[in-house]
């Protein structure tokens, strides 16, 4: 890798998420404001169960990832990956036919439409994954950035329009969703085109590649449907036990406490492969320095949650509820971001995908279990709430206890002060005005700040150089 090329990969994958967050931001306030309530509730209810579309390429785009991961184009056998993006592309096609069949005859109490343009995302959504994964794996940070921007100008552009036509719908919304994910992906296959040679001719080869990519990508495909399982158990729960507005409220705060993790995740994509090819005996001191540059970001910018209360208090006033909840959880973004950007990056990089999928399988039944407590026992929104944030922060803790332990790093303090400041948080945010809440966090966070000072900067310094080294 030539020498600035890791910061400008980074510079090309957080202007495309800042560019996403940005565009991210006027669609979620601005929606809201259009349609209903309920109609709101179905967006999301919507985009939840496209969230779970991938569990339909059972590993296999996952496992391209973890087994090309840091190569070159130069490396690989093009006329391979060809067929493997041809099979695949046959394989979801045939998946998403058969489901759309035997889901005619479903009954559901939401929308027919929202179950028929989910299905339809496990075609485009799942190979819109595999050609992103791809340019990721070859470190082609650029063409990658270029295709996540041109998905969501796509969407926002034409979304404005439906607003001076004065037609804007949820099933309008839906297909603008998949029609801008799937030009995103052609895109994205001009940036590859080098690979294809369009000779369908397979062999036992090909065959044998696929099981090796699912069988290697399975165990963090497992994994990641866990984590979003964790949320989303507890979210089905709620639209279950208190309806599609209530749902649509909560997840309006999600919405908003993503937008920091898709920032963060855009780290995540140029670090992975820096992490791969860094020596062994750097990944402790490496993992201190992300971790105290991180999590002292993340603390500070919990600040910005008083003033966007009040913003959103004054824009939004039918979600009250949701600004309610933002305090608790607002902190998921703390225990989100550290597996998103450090967490996950190394048991990746170590090759632990199983011990990542264990960690996750504990914290999705420690969901099922306080979701059906606090929705069917407690009927407690409250408790069902916090209960995310609870579980949430458990996962996190699991797996750096684990890192921690392999890398035999003596920095478990941390995970102590990183909880305290967050029930600090959680409480002057609930139980105080926002002057006196915001005063007494800040009060805490300057005095954290200042007992790391010394590890803080030094980790500054770390994770520059490590920016600019040619590795």
């Amino acid at each position: 890798m030539k020498k600035n090329t890791v910061s400008r990969n980074l510079s090309y994958s957080l202007l495309s998420n800042i560019v996403i967050t940005i565009l991210s931001i006027l669609i979620i306030l601005v929606l809201p404001k259009l349609v209903s309530v309920t109609e709101y509730g179905y967006w999301q209810l919507y985009l939840l169960y496209v969230s779970y579309v991938g569990i339909f390429h059972l590993g296999w785009v996952d496992g391209i990832y973890l087994r090309y991961g840091g190569k070159s184009l130069s490396d690989i056998n093009k006329s391979t990956l060809n067929n493997q993006i041809i099979l695949f592309i046959f394989f979801e096609t045939v998946l998403t036919i058969i489901l759309l069949f035997l889901s005619y005859n479903f009954e559901t109490k939401q929308p027919k439409f929202i179950i028929y343009f989910s299905i339809i995302n496990i075609l485009i959504l799942n190979f819109k994954s595999l050609i992103m994964y791809i340019l990721q794996s070859f470190n082609k940070i650029r063409e990658y950035s270029v295709m996540v921007i041109i998905d969501r100008i796509i969407f926002l552009i034409v979304f404005l329009a439906l607003i001076l036509i004065k037609k804007v719908s949820i099933e309008y919304l839906m297909i603008l969703d998949i029609f801008s994910k799937f030009l995103s992906a052609l895109i994205g296959v001009y940036y590859i085109r080098v690979v294809f040679s369009f000779v369908f001719k397979f062999e036992k080869i090909d065959f044998i590649e696929v099981y090796k990519n699912m069988s290697s990508g399975i165990k963090l495909l497992m994994s990641y449907l866990c984590s979003i399982f964790i949320i989303g158990i507890s979210r089905l729960n709620i639209v279950s036990e208190w309806g599609i507005a209530t749902f649509a409220k909560i997840s309006l705060t999600l919405s908003i406490s993503n937008f920091l993790l898709v920032l963060i995740n855009s780290i995540g994509v140029v670090l992975y492969p820096i992490i791969r090819k860094v020596q062994k005996e750097l990944l402790p001191s490496i993992y201190l320095a992300i971790r105290d540059v991180l999590m002292s970001t993340i603390l500070l910018l919990l600040l910005g949650y008083y003033p966007l209360k009040y913003v959103l208090n004054i824009w939004l006033p039918d979600y009250y509820q949701s600004i309610y909840f933002m305090a608790i959880l607002f902190p998921m973004c703390l225990y989100e971001g550290k597996m998103y950007l450090l967490v996950n990056t190394y048991l990746k990089c170590l090759r632990k995908e199983k011990i990542l999928m264990k960690v996750n399988i504990v914290s999705l039944l420690l969901s099922i279990f306080f979701s059906f407590v606090s929705t069917k026992i407690f009927h407690s929104l409250n408790l069902a709430v916090v209960s995310i944030l609870v579980v949430l922060a458990t996962r996190c803790i699991l797996a750096e206890v684990y890192i921690l332990y392999s890398l035999k790093i003596k920095s478990y303090n941390d995970i102590f002060y990183e909880l305290l400041l967050t029930v600090i948080f959680i409480c002057s945010s609930w139980f105080l005005s926002p002057l006196l809440g915001s005063f007494l966090y800040l009060i805490f966070l300057l005095l954290y700040l200042f007992l790391k000072k010394s590890k803080i900067v030094n980790s500054l310094v770390m994770v520059k150089e490590l920016l600019k080294k040619e590795i």
